[in-house]
């Protein structure tokens, strides 16, 4: 009897024992689940029972007019605790993935509560605004002449380490990619502690009318202390959609494969992976990072990627600036991410 075939067996009479994820929801908001099997109301306590192995669900926390939403809480047997970003948790493949882990090797209840804390009086960012999320669209960012600069600190959840990196985009203007005519961004990608750049050349094709972006893919370059390191070219098939057109609270999903040649330490590398992702518009909020603040559309955003046959899966929440069209924050479940400083041609952002 193989190994995977006894792991499957012990998980079973785990499970037999009938575990238990309790999502308590306080005044403030609700947690609506992907599936839509399990949403929760404003002051509800749902109980989700856990009868098998294929349990998959993603969890988000949508404040209430007049509240924002804070993190998950911390507290006993709960999960997801102080992140912001909608809460994954998935028994597949086999229960290795980390959140769900011990709720199958365990009898007791388990635990998901959202914080959501009063905007009243001008606190905490301001409530959730219900614009379209076409107040977040800059035509002048997809413009043939245009360059931004940005700078972003990174900083990892789990051992506190940091990173800042420096990115400078200029719109070079119409080309070729694949047979498909699209407009070249032309990028440097500098991290100063590791003293490495990657210079880019992305391609996307911009439907200005549509307030929509398609990208299609590109090619880096990347040095480490001026030596050449490595090379690669991203191919996406259909191109990866961003959407400026969406209604508070709309969602799309798009599926799309990830073709990818890497060369790097005289080895060569070929790899492709199919990835469905459904992006969530959330409204606006008010975002304050090391830059200032920022008025911005708020989305959430899940992939799953599927990987020699298996579905793995991520999460993050992210922060678009209003009239600005570039990022402003990103929480994801091992990292956050803050604009420090910013330019649009020249302007400071």
């Amino acid at each position: 009897m193989g190994i995977r075939i006894l792991i499957l067996i012990g998980l079973v009479l785990v499970l037999s024992g009938g575990c238990k994820l309790v999502v308590q929801v306080p005044k403030g908001g609700s947690v609506i689940s992907q599936s839509g099997a399990h949403n929760c109301a404003e002051g509800k306590t749902c109980r989700i029972e856990i009868v098998d192995l294929f349990f998959e669900d993603t969890f988000t926390a949508k404040p209430a007019a007049g509240y924002a939403f804070k993190h998950w809480k911390k507290k006993e047997r709960g999960f997801c605790a102080n992140n912001t970003a909608p809460c994954q948790l998935s028994s597949a493949p086999l229960g290795i993935n980390d959140l769900l882990l011990a709720l199958l090797e365990s009898d007791e209840v388990f635990y998901l509560q959202p914080v959501f804390v009063s905007t009243a009086g001008g606190g905490g960012g301001g409530a959730a605004g219900k614009q379209n999320s076409s107040v977040c669209f800059n035509r002048s960012i997809l413009t043939p002449g245009n360059t931004f600069t940005v700078r972003y600190k990174s900083t990892d959840k789990t051992s506190g380490a940091t990173t800042d990196s420096t990115i400078t985009q200029t719109n070079v203007g119409q080309r070729s990619f694949k047979g498909t005519p699209a407009t070249l961004a032309r990028s440097t990608i500098s991290i100063k502690s590791e003293n490495a750049v990657t210079r880019a050349d992305n391609y996307f094709v911009a439907e200005i009318a549509k307030k929509r972006s398609i990208n299609l893919g590109g090619t880096a370059e990347t040095f480490i202390n001026g030596v050449l390191s490595a090379t690669a070219e991203t191919v996406f098939d259909p191109g990866q959609l961003t959407r400026y057109d969406l209604a508070a609270g709309q969602s799309f999903t798009q599926t799309n494969k990830v073709r990818t040649k890497t060369s790097a330490g005289g080895f060569n590398f070929n790899d492709t992976q199919t990835l469905k992702v459904t992006t969530t518009y959330v409204g606006t909020v008010t975002v304050t990072v090391p830059a200032g603040s920022y008025r911005a559309c708020e989305y959430t955003e899940t992939t799953t990627a599927m990987i020699q046959g298996f579905p793995f899966n991520s999460s993050r929440r992210y922060w678009y600036g209003v009239g600005i069209g570039l990022q402003i924050k990103e929480e994801s479940q091992d990292h956050t991410t803050v604009l420090v400083a910013g330019s649009i041609d020249g302007k400071k952002i």
